[in-house]
């Protein structure tokens, strides 16, 4: 699969409603209002502390990256949001697209972490078989429970520092 990473930008808007919208279980989850606004397309997507990245293949856009290169508490990187279609799920295709996108954007990041949703348990099963580890409990930027995930680049550091 050849995968195009491409920045959002506002005419993308149509394509991220796409998106989300064959993914009606996961906006449930998260308690996302659908259809997305423009206002909250702006926000998520278009703000200058994120990078939002639209991924295309042969078969058009098909998933939505949403990540912090460097946190300015933690310092490491995070993944906000990584949303496939969900006619694409379950055939191989998230996980190929983690790989692209790491080779990419993360090659170099010493840690990464990212929050899932605690009845996410298809999302908690995907970021283990990809070698996450369950770091802590905590809330998001958006007041919801989440728990952590976090991934050393370097295999020899330091696990007993998590809980």
């Amino acid at each position: 699969m050849d995968v195009t990473f491409v920045e959002i930008t506002p005419d993308h808007f149509k394509d991220v409603q796409a998106i989300f919208n064959h993914n009606l279980a996961y906006a449930q989850l998260e308690n996302r209002q659908l259809p997305l606004t423009r206002q909250a397309f702006t926000k998520e997507f278009l703000n200058p502390e994120t990078v939002s990245l639209l991924c295309r293949s042969d078969v058009g856009p098909f998933a939505i990256i949403d990540y912090l290169p460097e946190h300015p508490r933690d310092g490491s990187t995070w993944i906000g949001l990584f949303l496939i279609d969900g006619r694409y799920h379950h055939q191989g295709v998230g996980t190929i697209l983690y790989h692209t996108f790491h080779e990419r954007y993360l090659k170099y990041k010493d840690v990464i972490r990212l929050a899932v949703l605690p009845k996410n348990q298809i999302g908690q099963s995907f970021w283990r078989k990809l070698g996450y580890i369950f770091e802590q409990k905590s809330i998001s930027n958006t007041n919801q429970s989440v728990e952590v995930f976090v991934k050393f680049q370097d295999l020899s550091r330091n696990y007993d520092k998590i809980k």
